[in-house]
């Protein structure tokens, strides 16, 4: 066999060995189709109760989801749930404190009621 050829060959057992790693580690880094479900669940349960919670307040703040769950790269077995409650400028700090408080504490209500 010429060099070239074994070069080839070589290249090519190579290529298929990265394919190989990378698929093992795709599957490594990819929440099952179960799991993805049951985030997108609570997803949606929790911006609504989020969604809710806020309404309810006079001051009408908005929720807003963001991190790895919401850009849909969270790792299986390793997802939080970054929900943000956002105020108005005029609010003063010690309203967004109460009111923060305030809702933080309908959401848990509202989820534990499930």
């Amino acid at each position: 066999m010429s060099d070239s050829n074994e070069s080839k060959e070589s290249n090519s057992n190579d290529v298929t060995a990265m394919e190989e790693v990378l698929s093992k580690a795709l599957r490594i880094v990819t929440p099952s189709k179960n799991e993805q479900d049951t985030v997108q669940q609570i997803t949606g349960m929790l911006l609504e109760y989020a969604q809710k919670a806020c309404q309810e307040r006079k001051l009408k703040p908005k929720s807003m989801l963001v991190g790895s769950v919401a850009r849909g790269s969270w790792l299986p077995d390793r997802h939080d749930f970054d929900l943000f409650i956002l105020f108005n400028e005029d609010v003063s700090r010690e309203e967004l404190e109460r009111e923060g408080h305030v809702i933080g504490k309908r959401i848990y209500e509202l989820l534990s009621e499930k």
